[in-house]
């Protein structure tokens, strides 16, 4: 006869994943409104030459790289303080099983600013005043290009990055349920 562990839980749980995920995006969004706002501020950094390219390029990636880490970490700490702890499970199951609902969170997280960033750009293009002699004039340099390709290599590696620090986070918000932290002393609004 087979002996079976008794589960309180299947070992996901969805709802942490989605508030995990939703929170990841309100943060990504807050940020990214905060970018756009300095971004209306200036006169196309990336064409012009030189040392103002190359401080916008830097600037933007470590803008970036900030927005993917606080929401990364802000949103696999949420799942995995959520998520329901399966008290069938030892202590590194339950490590895995958090750090997968921080890699959950983060994908969905991922997933739906590249649907909402779809979504702006192609409402953006429907709804733009082109004339055709400002659109022929605006050729990109080979700078810009370099730029471009230098950005999404930088926005990829930061995405694998925020999907490490999700996992992580995760981990250490499971743990804090586990061993019931309190806050109160240093957090609480009261």
């Amino acid at each position: 006869m087979v002996e079976t562990k008794l589960q309180t839980n299947g070992g996901s749980d969805v709802g942490a994943v989605i508030i995990g995920a939703l929170i990841a995006v309100a943060i990504t969004a807050v940020f990214a409104q905060f970018a756009a706002g300095i971004g209306y501020g200036l006169d196309s950094p990336l064409r012009t030459e030189g040392v103002v390219a190359t401080i916008g390029v830097i600037a933007a990636g470590v803008w970036l790289l900030f927005t993917q880490v606080v929401s990364s970490l802000a949103g696999g700490y949420v799942a995995g303080r959520l998520r329901t702890h399966n008290l069938a499970t030892d202590t590194h199951e339950v490590e895995v099983r958090d750090g997968i609902h921080g890699l959950a969170t983060w994908a969905l997280a991922s997933v739906l600013v590249i649907v909402g960033a779809a979504v702006v750009a192609a409402f953006g293009s429907a709804f733009a005043v082109t004339d055709e002699v400002s659109a022929s004039a605006q050729t990109v340099t080979d700078a810009e290009a370099n730029a471009a390709i230098i950005f999404g290599f930088a926005n990829a590696a930061t995405s694998l990055l925020a999907a490490v620090i999700s996992w992580w986070a995760a981990v250490k918000g499971g743990d804090h349920r586990d061993n019931l932290t309190d806050f109160r002393d240093r957090w609480s609004l009261r």
